[in-house]
């Protein structure tokens, strides 16, 4: 019998290894597999980046879809000219608005810091789409630090996408609002070019 071993249920401890045999669970140094799930998890190999590293914001972006002096002085109606961003058709806007009403219920997308990401899937959109707005004396938009928000970026994806950008492009932006430099370069742009050059910048 092997040194520290236990026959039968084939639990073998011998030198930096653990092995459960059955189950195979395997625990090596700092790795650990568990057959079956194949659950692999190891504290020494570099962490893989995730899909939002790879996402460029600035790919998705153009004059039009940058508004830099909302009019709303509501929750709704900033959601309303963030819609007419994307120059859909009445009707298709209004579809969208009751979609984003129905995200915002769930609970609201005011990350703090005077950031909200209003978004929401919808067969009105074939792709992916986004705007950006600024609100300079900001609204209540219930966010999460109870501070009013003054920047927007909304993202609307179809039900089903080839590419899957939803998740990351929302993950790129909350990461793009923490940057501690963007806030005061938001308030401080006055063109739609010196927004898209802000992101490029940030490789956003």
């Amino acid at each position: 019998m092997l040194p520290g071993s236990v026959r039968g249920s084939w639990l073998v401890a011998r030198g930096s290894w653990l092995v459960a045999r059955g189950s195979w669970l395997v625990a090596r140094g700092s790795w650990l597999v568990a057959r079956g799930s194949w659950l692999v998890a190891s504290a020494t190999h570099k962490p893989q980046k995730q899909r939002s590293d790879y996402v460029q914001l600035r790919e998705f972006f153009n004059r039009d879809l940058v508004s830099l002096n909302l009019r709303g002085e509501t929750k709704d109606e900033v959601l309303k000219e963030l819609i007419g961003c994307l120059g859909l058709d009445e009707k298709s806007e209004g579809i969208l608005f009751k979609m984003l009403k129905r995200r915002e219920n769930l609970g609201s997308t005011g990350i703090g810091h005077g950031f909200a990401i209003p978004h929401c899937r919808s067969l009105v959109v074939n792709n992916l789409r986004v705007a950006f707005g600024r609100k300079s004396n900001g609204i209540d938009f219930k966010a999460i630090d109870n501070q009013p928000a003054h920047y927007f970026f909304m993202i609307v994806a179809p039900p089903l996408e080839v590419n899957n950008l939803y998740l990351p492009v929302l993950g790129k932006i909350a990461q793009f609002a923490k940057d501690p430099d963007v806030v005061d370069r938001l308030q401080h742009i006055q063109t739609p070019d010196e927004f898209l050059a802000l992101l490029e910048e940030k490789s956003a």
